[in-house]
């Protein structure tokens, strides 16, 4: 498949470059939109086919083509720290023909802007590169793709929010919609169940932290504090049913 676009639908807005507060718990829960793709197949004469998918979402995006059984998922994600857009958009193919099954726009809600904390350093780097390993994931039966987007991303990890969606692959729809806190390490899909790994640290489980001159045992109190992170899964049968959370020291 091929994409071409010429800006988005993010286009127009700018994160805000002064130091704000992190956005209201609950704010942020994403929107997923139909979105509007024109797809050309071409005749390859009996060899397969060719799709030219065509979107004002895909000029400013990372694409990528994931395989699923019920065939081809493209993916177009905003770069990490993109000034102009946070949307992230998710388009199917017909396995047969390369023909447009559906295609959706998974945006923050209302047209909220992302906010990044203005900085350059080595830190930047670490958080872009954690946060690049997995922005969109598919289930292993094929039946569920979830992506993330980024709202706000502070120099103090435990603070960044985003927010993520479930995608039934077969049909475009929203099985589930979340804010995640904390830095988000990564996501995986089982096949009933989506699992978030965060954590306030940009290296669990392999820093060591110590609470002190004054520590919570007073002045001078060495005391090291859990660097562990925390796994969150979330049921995909019951999109209502709540969230359940364990620790780990693991990547």
């Amino acid at each position: 498949a091929a994409c071409t676009g010429s800006g988005g639908p993010g286009g127009a807005r700018t994160a805000v470059p002064t130091s704000m507060p992190p956005p209201a718990v609950g704010s942020m829960v994403p929107q997923v939109t139909e979105l509007t793709v024109d797809a050309v197949q071409s005749d390859r004469g009996g060899e397969g086919w060719r799709t030219a998918l065509t979107s004002e979402r895909a000029g400013t995006a990372k694409l990528d083509i994931l395989p699923t059984r019920a065939g081809p998922l493209v993916s177009l994600l905003p770069y990490y720290y993109s000034e102009n857009d946070s949307d992230a958009a998710l388009v199917a193919l017909d396995p047969a023909d390369g023909s447009l099954a559906w295609a959706r726009l998974i945006s923050l809600p209302d047209g909220a802007a992302p906010w990044w904390a203005n900085y350059k350093s080595d830190v930047e780097d670490e958080v872009r590169k954690i946060a690049g390993r997995s922005d969109v994931v598919v289930s292993p039966d094929g039946r569920y793709a979830s992506v993330i987007v980024r709202a706000y991303v502070s120099l103090t990890p435990g603070e960044h929010v985003s927010a993520v969606a479930v995608l039934d692959r077969a049909s475009g729809r929203a099985v589930r919609t979340e804010e995640i806190r904390g830095l988000v390490l990564g996501q995986a899909l089982t096949d009933d169940a989506l699992v978030i790994q965060t954590s306030s640290l940009l290296h669990p489980g392999s820093e060591t932290v110590i609470a002190g001159p004054d520590g919570p045992d007073g002045p001078g109190a060495d005391d090291v504090v859990d660097t562990t992170s925390t796994l969150t899964a979330f049921p995909l049968a019951d999109p209502q049913a709540p969230p359940t959370t364990g620790s780990t020291p693991l990547w």
